[in-house]
């Protein structure tokens, strides 16, 4: 045989070979597809969402590109059937949106390595952390949460209300600087972006209150950008390469840890030490780590006129600025018309609308349905709260009063801070932060809605807030009264 021929022959048998690789190749990515879509519908079953889903990446690209109308076409969804959920498929999980609030009940009663497993994000365990809280069971998870509880008694809380006070002043007075400073070439006002405004606030605030001194300027001004970070890798793909948000978040997170791990360091110091051992606690950490050596020797305001007027009448029947004295403990706890307000709030918009856990096990969520192992199921405690309670779509805030006491009747149905054994441990300090700002901001602040059309639709940014970002004009209404020097008094 001569050589040409030879070629020839290597030539054809090479390119069958090829030829036989890329239709075998074909095949088996062809039957995988197949089992990905066959395994989709098993799980799905009769329950309603998509017929056929995008391989592997199924719907993220609708969540991600406009995470409002995936959530409320879920709701729909879900609304559709008289089991009250729907189902989907995120990056190779089949996901489940639990609209119906008994069966919310039922995840959130059942959170234990049998049944379902609390994971804040799909991809929670890479960014919060293998031993964070919420991935907690049994007795570890019952003795970490009795080890924070008296971060949250009424003298911590007392503490904390003097603090929340002192820096919501410092950023009313700051923006009525800005608003006043604000204008356009035709000398009209500009409106502020509250959101991002109230958000520097409740970080300070939230710094302040968990770690007070034992933060420098630096290391605030670190810790914010992270937070961003964080933010913005919530609500991004999970991609966990160099450049990538997801990437970014996940190194935030280690920073803050190993920041907020050397605020615990030095208070547990200064608490060790002789001239502070009667010291008293200044801030969060302080409390726990007076506990912990202790144990060793022996936690979108919607406003509508009638509400604030409402809320500014019974504080100044209890607390006014011109007094010059902080409010106090105390005088929170008489603001029951406002605290109403603020539960409302929380009711009406709540933050964290979705709650995502995972099926450890197959789990028997109704008659008619189980949920497979390795669903990720989405509770909605947004969904929830417009179940059950008179007129849910009003914003009502005499729903929480003494004499409907709605917030017992429909005590099943506000799931804000969670049920069960992850229920939210600080959820005393959150209302009490709500309650002093509105306080504040209704004896204070003169504001204006700045409206444009869908200003009011909520956006996921990851938690919800007005989509453009509650633009407002304000001023100062005691004009007697310099907000700079109550700061001081």
């Amino acid at each position: 045989m001569d050589l040409p021929s030879t070629a020839s022959m290597l030539r054809r048998a090479l390119a069958l070979t090829w030829s036989q690789a890329a239709a075998w190749a074909f095949t088996m990515i062809a039957f995988l597809l197949l089992l990905e879509q066959i395994s989709y519908l098993k799980k799905r079953r009769s329950v309603p969402g998509p017929l056929l889903v995008i391989p592997f990446i199924g719907d993220v690209i609708s969540l991600v590109r406009d995470p409002t109308k995936f959530w409320n076409n879920q709701a729909k969804l879900a609304k559709s059937t008289n089991l009250g959920v729907s189902a989907n498929y995120i990056i190779g999980n089949f996901i489940l949106f639990v609209r119906d609030t008994e069966l919310s009940h039922k995840i959130f009663s059942n959170v234990r390595p049998d049944a379902f497993k609390l994971i804040g994000h799909p991809f929670g365990k890479k960014l919060f952390g293998e031993h964070n809280i919420i991935y907690m069971f049994g007795q570890e998870h019952k003795d970490l949460r009795r080890r924070i509880a008296p971060n949250f008694t009424p003298k911590a809380l007392s503490i904390y209300t003097a603090i929340q006070q002192k820096i919501i002043l410092e950023h009313l007075n700051r923006w009525i600087t800005l608003s006043s400073s604000s204008s356009t070439t035709n000398n009209n006002k500009k409106p502020l972006h509250l959101r991002m405004l109230v958000r520097e606030m409740n970080l300070e605030t939230s710094q302040t209150v968990f770690v007070g001194p034992y933060l420098s300027a630096k290391a605030r001004e670190e810790f914010n950008r992270d937070y961003a970070n964080f933010n913005i890798g919530l609500m991004r793909l999970p991609i966990d390469l160099p450049g990538f948000a997801f990437r970014k978040a996940r190194l935030s997170v280690e920073r803050l840890v190993k920041t907020l791990g050397g605020c615990a360091s030095d208070s547990k110091s200064k608490m060790k030490s002789g001239a502070a051992a009667a010291a008293d606690a200044e801030c969060l950490i302080d409390f726990w780590m007076q506990d912990l050596m202790s144990e060793a020797r022996d936690f979108h305001l919607r406003r509508r006129i009638c509400p604030m007027r409402r809320s500014e009448k019974e504080v100044s029947g209890i607390w006014s600025p011109e007094s010059g004295v902080p409010v106090t403990g105390d005088q929170l706890r008489e603001m029951r018309y406002t605290e109403a307000v603020a539960r409302e709030v929380i009711r009406y918009r709540a933050p964290a609308t979705l709650v995502p856990h995972i099926a450890g096990e197959d789990f028997r969520l109704s008659e008619s349905y189980t949920v497979p192992k390795g669903t990720i199921v989405f509770p909605s405690v947004f969904e929830s709260s417009f179940q059950g309670f008179t007129e849910p779509d009003r914003f009502d805030p005499d729903r929480f009063s003494e004499s409907r006491q709605e917030d017992q009747l429909y005590k099943r149905n506000f799931l804000a801070f969670g049920a069960g054994p992850h229920q939210c441990v600080g959820q005393r300090y959150a209302l009490n932060h709500l309650v002093l700002f509105i306080a504040m901001f209704t004896s204070l602040i003169d504001f204006k809605r700045h409206r444009t059309d869908g200003c009011d639709e909520i956006a996921y940014v990851p938690t919800i807030c007005p989509k453009d970002d509650c633009l407002v004009y304000i001023k100062n209404r005691l004009k007697d009264v310099n907000l700079s020097k109550l700061l001081h008094k």
